[in-house]
């Protein structure tokens, strides 16, 4: 399997049309994927199994996204019409003629066998393409499937062309779409980690009872953090705690140890070196200094 990165997609269309199931009765059909695919649901609605066992109800407007070597069974539901696009395609330019009267010939395409299938790619940094899965695109990408399917159609020179850049503007707008949601659910999270360690700044807070509170991986929260706020899961909370003496030292008049022990460090002298390291002074020190 090659490993390449987002930015090195040139896709190319082997093929593009369009097709629809107007059966009477409930009907399934086992198929294989020899490309990547895409098939856009334009009217009506059908189930997908694929054969690890995870079903999809794929809705009008709802895109699915195959990588080569996929075996699925697509149930279609009785008296309904249902429209869809179809695209397979080439991440990177071929021009395997094989590939070419593969997919031009029924027989070879619905044999099942998996020999026929191009090789997919490893994308190195992100895993939209790495496997195949449901999509919603935008409302425009229904448009772009059509142009799609017209333009390869054509005879004219620079008709393949330009259909394989429509389903690059495709691919490209799939992946800001992922990565604008990832970045929200990141966002997100980040604020429920946050929040939940300034509720509970004054207790002992370990990631692992954060990942446990809020159904977190604790390496989860360990990035999260990271990336909200430059430091560590340990740094972020000692120097929340930190802030927290800092206010208790100049306007209170509390002990350093009770001090220490309201913010569950663990012994006083643990709170005095790392108040030391933090502030370069005592925290006797530093309450002299600010009054």
């Amino acid at each position: 399997m090659l490993d390449i990165s987002i930015d090195q997609i040139d896709p190319t269309v082997l093929f593009a049309g369009s097709w629809q199931n107007t059966r009477c009765r409930k009907e399934s059909d086992q198929k294989y994927t020899y490309t990547y695919r895409m098939l856009y649901t334009k009217l009506g609605s059908c189930r997908l199994e694929m054969a690890d066992g995870n079903t999809y109800l794929m809705k009008s407007g709802d895109v699915f996204f195959f990588v080569p070597g996929t075996k699925y069974t697509s149930t279609f539901v009785p008296f309904q019409k249902t429209y869809f696009i179809d695209i397979a395609f080439d991440m990177l330019p071929n021009d395997s003629k094989l590939l070419q009267d593969t997919l031009l010939n029924k027989e070879l395409r619905f044999s099942g066998d998996p020999r026929a299938a191009i090789q997919p790619y490893r994308f190195s940094d992100s895993n939209l393409f790495n496997r195949s899965r449901q999509l919603t695109p935008s409302l425009q990408t229904g448009r772009i499937f059509d142009r799609i399917t017209r333009e390869h159609k054509k005879n004219h020179p620079l008709a393949k062309k330009i259909s394989s850049l429509h389903l690059h503007t495709i691919l490209l707008s799939l992946i800001c779409e992922e990565e604008i949601d990832e970045h929200i659910k990141s966002t997100n999270a980040s604020e429920r980690i946050l929040k939940y360690i300034r509720d509970h700044i004054t207790e002992s807070i370990t990631n692992e009872r954060v990942a446990l509170e809020l159904s977190y991986h604790p390496n989860y929260i360990n990035r999260a953090i990271k990336q909200a706020t430059g430091m560590t899961f340990h740094k972020y909370v000692i120097n929340q705690k930190l802030q927290i003496a800092v206010d208790l030292l100049l306007n209170t008049q509390n002990s350093i140890t009770d001090i220490a022990h309201s913010l569950s460090f663990s012994t006083s002298s643990h709170f005095n070196n790392l108040f030391t390291s933090t502030f370069h002074c005592t925290p006797s020190q530093y309450r002299k200094r600010g009054r």
